[in-house]
């Protein structure tokens, strides 16, 4: 099945590249699409070796549009609203070591940005606007929450995603992950009618 399809991508760049093809320069970087938008600047060295970046730009996600695709195939499940530009910076070689022990990504790539959002629903559930840390070091990507509140007050997570392994490991930290919950009719009616429909006013 597709999950991802665009019908017109426009990208449009400055780019140079040297004479003997080991290193090019990019600025003014312009990506556009449905789902993505993408500004950036840098550089890229050992492009026959492990092809160093050291990149820097701002991104936009369209959550309005990831949110149609995903109800077009899950129903209305999560719904996300609300774009704006964050920073990104890449620094550190692209291509894994051959034959080492970090099969998906070089242990010395380091990534920072952000995800963040104005509105969101979560099995028709408020969730307040936050903004999530996203981070890659040491073959591990991190996960971490600026603020908190979901039916109450929802403790910030810190999940952690190991790259060093052929499984990617996925963990939580230890810690709260509800506080002061709060449930009340309107919320169980809203569960329900995505659990079992015909249960949905059962709480009346």
């Amino acid at each position: 099945a597709i999950l991802w399809e665009e019908k017109e991508l426009l990208i449009s760049s400055n780019l140079f590249v040297d004479r003997q093809f080991q290193s090019f320069w990019f600025g003014g970087l312009k990506v556009d699409s449905r789902l993505v938008d993408l500004r950036g600047n840098g550089r890229i060295d050992g492009l026959q070796a492990e092809m160093v970046a050291d990149i820097k730009g701002k991104w936009n996600i369209q959550w309005d549009a990831i949110s149609q695709l995903t109800q077009s195939r899950l129903g209305p499940l999560v719904t996300i609203r609300g774009s704006g530009w964050q920073d990104i910076i890449v620094n550190g070689p692209l291509r894994p070591v051959a034959n080492s022990s970090d099969p998906w990504v070089n242990r010395q790539l380091q990534a920072e940005s952000n995800l963040a959002w104005k509105e969101a629903r979560l099995l028709d559930i408020p969730i307040a606007p936050s903004q999530l840390r996203v981070s890659l070091k040491d073959s591990v990507v991190r996960l971490e929450s600026d603020s908190a509140g979901i039916i109450g007050n929802l403790a910030r997570l810190s999940p952690q995603l190991n790259l060093s392994t052929p499984d990617p490991v996925l963990t939580l930290q230890q810690g709260v992950v509800l506080n002061d919950l709060k449930l009340t009719e309107e919320h169980t009616r809203q569960w329900l009618k995505f659990a079992t429909p015909v249960l949905a006013d059962a709480t009346s």
